[in-house]
């Protein structure tokens, strides 16, 4: 459990493996990515895919990219603040292909003040359907280029969603909320394309693609965010539950077992096999 002084509000952030949630004075807020996920339905050909494949097979596909864009991500952190990565530890093709993607990008573009995975926290004025507008969430980057203050969002996944640009237009309100930092624009930085970087176009002054990556901007407000959190409470009958954290022993072992029986009976199994 961490506390996060934020401008707005003091944020608590709980995580375990599997996932993690925010608190604020002890009443649970979603995260930006669970109001999406409600309120926002899924891709057509997304749909599509999911119904080729088993429950089992949805949830393995599932769990593995969730894990290649973790490792992605941690990578990125790790270069953003001046330390090294070792391909050797990154053993799926899509995750080398990322981070080498984010490097051509880094070396093209060349950001500057960079401010790496800001925990962030909204609390609106407004009450939508009874409840005050709130979520948190950990947005990817913060920095400045041709000296503009910018949000960039990395992506693993090769094809854009609307869904990851509202994600951009919660995630700016919520920054500039809890750090009291006007930002001007985001993009979306999706890495481990087939893009070559052959025929980029200009975009802010930018280039809109390079080896492996393709740069998008977005062009939706906050607006359109509130669109979709009002369905997220819609379809959750109320504020949506944000996901618990599940706290597990750090080993397991069985009371009253006779180790020295266990001893006996590993023996006579290997008489038995003689």
């Amino acid at each position: 459990m961490t506390t996060y002084k934020l401008k707005n509000t003091d944020l608590v952030y709980l995580s375990d493996e599997f996932g993690h949630s925010y608190e604020i004075k002890g009443e649970p807020v979603a995260g930006v990515t669970t109001i999406l996920g409600l309120g926002v339905p899924p891709e057509a050909g997304l749909l599509e895919y999911f119904k080729r494949n088993t429950i089992e097979d949805q949830e393995a596909i599932l769990t593995d990219a969730k894990e290649r864009g973790t490792n992605v991500h941690k990578a990125i952190e790790t270069l953003l603040l001046g330390g090294k990565v070792d391909s050797a530890e990154f053993k799926r093709p899509h995750e080398k292909k990322a981070i080498t993607a984010f490097v051509d990008w880094y070396q093209k573009v060349k950001p500057t003040n960079c401010k790496p995975e800001m925990i962030v926290a909204y609390i609106g004025d407004e009450k939508r359907d009874g409840n005050t507008m709130r979520f948190a969430g950990t947005l990817d980057l913060i920095a400045t280029i041709n000296g503009k203050r910018v949000l960039v969002d990395f992506k693993t996944s090769k094809v854009h969603s609307q869904k990851n640009a509202l994600q951009i237009e919660a995630y700016k309100q919520a920054y500039e909320q809890a750090y009291g930092e006007k930002v001007e624009d985001g993009y979306l930085l999706y890495l481990g394309t087939g893009h070559k970087g052959t025929r980029p176009k200009d975009l802010d002054g930018m280039p809109s693609n390079g080896y492996g990556w393709n740069l998008v901007k977005s062009e939706d407000t906050f607006d359109d965010f509130k669109r979709a959190y009002d369905m997220a409470l819609w379809v959750s009958g109320g504020y949506p539950k944000p996901p618990k954290v599940e706290v597990y022993p750090t080993q397991w072992e069985l009371a009253g077992v006779d180790k020295e029986q266990d001893a006996d009976i590993k023996e006579l199994m290997k008489e038995e096999t003689k």
